[in-house]
């Protein structure tokens, strides 16, 4: 568990310092001549870079609705809420709409969750850990491919006892979470975008809380 905890952590500065190349780069990368720091890119690979004369770069690419999925590693601890962690899998969807060049409004759902070992005595049960959250936020544009989001919803911490046998969770509890996020636009193709993204959130439980920390990989179509 600390060997896999300690894998996990360290994707989290390779997060960042993909993230902190981007903001240094995208300054330079084919910004509106009116505004150096619109957040639109041309249309090609990393960054979006591309042509100058492609109307989609001049007229802005993000407008209507959204729709996105993510998948990455992530881990959470629970801090006076039984002994709650975990590293594994994370799954985010999220749904959203276009309010100008720079914002966007977005519903988010995140799951997150892994195998937990515990030993009593002689024998070694596993279980599954999750901490559920859904948000509703604002996903913000500093430069023309990295953007901040923050939210605030609600989330659910659960274990369930030998998942094998269907034996029902024997701790769940819910609370107000909030979650942050820090992302950068790699690659654009039209209307589709992947990213990279680092996220931090936390929620508060009966008792105590839960932060977690999750690296994805997220796909939108506008």
């Amino acid at each position: 568990m600390r060997r896999a905890a300690a894998g996990a952590a360290s994707t989290v500065p390779v997060a960042l310092a993909v993230i902190a190349l981007g903001m240094l780069v995208a300054p330079g990368a084919h910004a509106d001549e009116s505004d150096p720091n619109l957040p639109t890119v041309a249309q090609g690979g990393p960054g979006g870079l591309g042509g100058e004369d492609d109307d989609d770069h001049r007229a802005g690419y993000r407008d209507g609705f959204l729709i996105g999925v993510g998948l990455g590693s992530g881990t959470f601890q629970g801090v006076g809420v039984d002994d709650l962690s975990t590293v594994g899998g994370t799954l985010s969807l999220r749904v959203g709409t276009v309010a100008t060049e720079r914002l966007l409004w977005v519903l988010q759902a995140d799951l997150l969750g892994g195998p937990q070992r515990t030993r009593e005595g002689d024998s070694e049960s596993t279980s599954i850990e999750q901490l559920n959250t859904i948000t509703l936020g604002a996903q913000y544009y500093l430069r023309q491919v990295v953007w901040l989001k923050a939210g605030l919803g609600m989330a659910v911490l659960s274990r369930v006892v030998n998942p094998s046998t269907g034996e029902a969770a024997r701790h769940s509890s819910a609370g107000p979470a909030l979650a942050t996020s820090l992302g950068y636009d790699m690659v654009r193709l039209g209307s589709f975008v992947l990213d990279l993204e680092l996220g931090l959130g936390i929620s508060l439980h009966e008792g105590g809380a839960a932060p977690s920390a999750a690296v994805r990989l997220a796909a939108t179509w506008y």
